[in-house]
């Protein structure tokens, strides 16, 4: 994992802890250097010493590499140190990323490629922001807390609409969000929460005819025994005073080309490191445990998972600071699944004499969705930033997970 630091809020600094000056010989200028992984916009301010300033309040959000840099008479730059990255933000473990365009899917070319990857141009059309990391136990377990502290309930919306459940107060129960039965999420570790259905995230059951999300929020037939998991964390963010409070913005699950734009981090290649899949590995990507030396640096995949789930944030993130885009479990999608980005996506005006397209944020949804990314026991074909799976909504995995999104409300 790379080192790095967080600061959230608009006027938010943070001190270089650690910085130093060693190497630098006879150096005119000294500047703190903070670039945007996202733009390459660069922000620089005069550096005063380690501990004697703060640094950060004029940053936009985003994700930035940081070094103290050492320039000569003429402006040109002589050394700086080692970078750390850090990440403004406005809700803590979120990224927040700037809208923009790119190619949806994977050309045909791609080893590994699908039918259903053909490619589409698309333009996102505001910024939103996404997890640094897979949705984790250790993190469903807070919120259940949070949700539990806020409510004085034990969660079901019986308890919410009766006027005696106070009395006594109930526990908080142990299976908050483990709809399924399975155990496989239950805990407190840093691994992926796992075996939870994309109805039950978003709180809609997909299987009634009428059922909607209108602008990233499930607006019609929630289930009648717990809240979902977008429920609960909407709910806290309406109260002020929690931890995952952001006025003007709702939780939900990314968007497929949020997800995809978010993953590829600015890249056009099969992995978000620049690179693809070897076709000359033995075994085969297409089958189990196929070494692939670019794919084992960022994804947990059949060769190096060993055959279960890991901790999230060990390998290399993207370029826009994302750990485990790719493997370790497979990531639900707000979006219904389709065998073609053209036909669901909003078409407008032509790029290169191709139709671009924007996001569809409301929308009737059909039986089945879509989860991205691969996870631990695939092989290499399925673990690349254009792959897909499709299932049906209710449907349950031990390698199926998510990746909370906040979009604006």
């Amino acid at each position: 994992m790379y080192d790095f630091l967080e600061i959230v809020g608009s006027s938010a600094t943070f001190k270089l802890v650690g910085a130093t000056q060693s190497g630098f010989v006879k150096a005119p200028t000294l500047k703190v250097q903070c670039v945007d992984q996202q733009t390459q916009m660069a922000y620089e301010e005069p550096y005063y010493g380690t501990d004697a300033a703060q640094y950060g309040a004029k940053l936009p959000c985003g994700y930035f590499k940081v070094r103290v840099v050492a320039y000569n008479e003429y402006g040109m730059e002589m050394a700086g140190t080692k970078p750390l990255y850090l990440y403004k933000t406005l809700v803590p473990g979120f990224v927040y990323i700037k809208k923009g365009a790119f190619k949806i899917g994977s050309p045909s070319t791609e080893v590994g490629h699908q039918s259903n990857e053909n490619q589409a141009n698309y333009v996102l059309t505001q910024d939103f922001m996404i997890q640094r990391t897979c949705c984790t136990g250790a993190y469903l377990r807070g919120v259940a807390d949070a949700y539990h502290s806020l409510t004085k309930t034990g969660i079901t919306r019986t308890q919410i609409t009766n006027a005696t459940w106070y009395s006594p107060e109930p526990a908080l129960p142990a299976d908050m969000f483990n709809y399924s039965g399975s155990s496989a999420w239950v805990g407190t570790d840093e691994t992926p929460a796992v075996s939870i259905s994309w109805e039950r995230i978003m709180d809609v059951q997909t299987t009634n005819a009428n059922s909607t999300v209108s602008n990233h929020v499930a607006v019609a037939y929630p289930f009648a025994d717990y809240a979902g998991v977008c429920t609960a964390l909407n709910a806290l963010n309406s109260a002020s005073d929690t931890d995952y409070g952001c006025s003007g913005w709702v939780y939900t699950l990314p968007t497929e080309a949020q997800w995809e734009y978010a993953c590829r981090g600015g890249t056009t290649t099969a992995l978000y490191n620049g690179t693809g899949l070897d076709m000359t590995a033995v075994p085969s990507y297409t089958t189990a445990n196929s070494p692939q030396p670019n794919l084992q640096r960022i994804a947990w995949y059949n060769y190096n998972s060993y055959g279960s789930k890991k901790v999230v944030g060990q390998l290399e993130p993207n370029r826009w600071g994302l750990y485990d885009m790719l493997g370790n479990v497979w990531e639900w999608v707000l979006d219904q699944y389709n065998s073609s980005y053209a036909s669901v996506l909003n078409g407008g005006e032509t790029l290169h004499g191709s139709p671009v397209y924007t996001e569809v944020t409301s929308n009737s949804w059909g039986v089945n969705g879509v989860s991205r990314g691969g996870y631990y026991s695939n092989s290499a074909n399925k673990a690349r930033s254009g792959g897909m799976n499709t299932n049906s909504r209710g449907y349950v995995h031990s390698g199926i997970g998510f990746r909370l999104a906040l979009s604006p409300a």
